[in-house]
């Protein structure tokens, strides 16, 4: 990235400079060549004034095509690169039948399990080596280790997004019904990533994108399970006052908790946490916890954190450790 940001910087530079030293060599013909009709009686004194503000008018012209040419070129890019995401081909959703008896049954929980997965990115070496993993209805799992040990392949292969190599990547209801993680499963988790995902408009705008039939109470319960209406509702316009983009006027942490909020408002069986309780203190962690777990609304939690002591609440806990996933019995 550095490194195309230093072409693109350069390739400005030497673009500017050279039309702006056309644009001053052609301004000194042009005026030598007026002094010169002047000298020899062609053209009057009155001309040449009229000459030399017409030149300055055309000069600035001549500046602002200068600034167009690199803002044409990114927009060409980034057209570009809108066109090689509208042409993705379809995601292969597998299974969709036995997705479909999931939801025809009043499934009493959710779990996730991977078994002995090998996974990598094309012509990689391998991000997790015969991983075991399981997540369990009625259950918060957390996902400790290291920055680039593999925390967000796994949350990838969870989402469908990505494929295991070798072994059994699966979602099963209480029924037993299985069926493998693809896109087709993905309607079942909602995912809270680590980044600020809070965009301007009001609170309410921001929990209704993902049920915009949702109610005032159902937005203000979903509120309530992420720790988040003791200060919504101190706000001048409660869950209609506004925020900026990325949550300008909210704290890190209330961001986060209104980003929880949202999730819990999509009502879907599992919940996957990335990262996003990092800005809020233990106690309120631990209560959002409870209540996410005790509201009925989420069945299956998975937690990615780098703190050892919200591991350790957890009822189960994995380490990501080079390329092995292990579970670790005791806090």
């Amino acid at each position: 990235y550095k490194e195309k940001m230093l072409d693109y910087n350069k390739f400005t530079v030497y673009t500017s400079s050279f039309m702006s030293a056309v644009g001053t060599g052609v301004s000194y013909i042009c005026f030598g060549w007026s002094v010169y009709r002047l000298w020899s009686g062609y053209i009057t004194t009155g001309t040449l004034l009229m000459f030399f503000q017409m030149a300055n008018s055309l000069s600035s012209s001549f500046s602002s095509l200068i600034q167009i040419i690199p803002a044409a070129i990114n927009a060409a890019t980034c057209a570009g690169r809108l066109m090689s995401v509208s042409e993705l081909e379809k995601e292969n959703a597998l299974d969709m039948e036995k997705v479909d008896r999931i939801l025809e049954k009043e499934y009493k929980g959710i779990t996730i399990e991977l078994k002995e997965v090998n996974i990598h990115y094309k012509d990689g070496e391998n991000v997790i080596h015969r991983g075991d993993f399981i997540a369990n209805a009625g259950e918060i799992t957390a996902v400790v280790g290291p920055s680039g040990e593999g925390k967000t392949t796994l949350i990838r292969v969870l989402l469908g997004l990505l494929h295991p190599m070798e072994g059994r990547a699966e979602l099963k209801n209480a029924e037993g019904i299985k069926c493998r993680l693809s896109a087709g499963t993905r309607e079942f988790f909602s995912y809270v990533p680590q980044g600020n995902t809070v965009f301007a408009g009001t609170i309410a705008d921001n929990l209704r994108m993902v049920r915009p039939e949702a109610t005032d109470a159902e937005l203000v319960s979903a509120l309530e399970t992420a720790c988040a209406y003791d200060f919504v509702s101190q706000l001048p316009d409660g869950i209609y006052a506004r925020t900026g983009e990325l949550g300008h006027g909210l704290s890190e942490g209330q961001a986060q908790r209104i980003a929880v909020a949202r999730a819990v408002l999509r009502g879907t069986q599992v919940l996957l946490l990335d990262e996003a309780t990092s800005a809020l203190d233990e106690a309120t962690e631990q209560q959002m916890l409870e209540n996410l777990m005790h509201s009925g609304r989420v069945q299956t939690c998975v937690l990615i954190t780098h703190r050892a002591a919200t591991a350790g609440r957890c009822d189960r806990r994995y380490v990501l450790h080079g390329t092995r996933l292990c579970e670790q019995s005791a806090p």
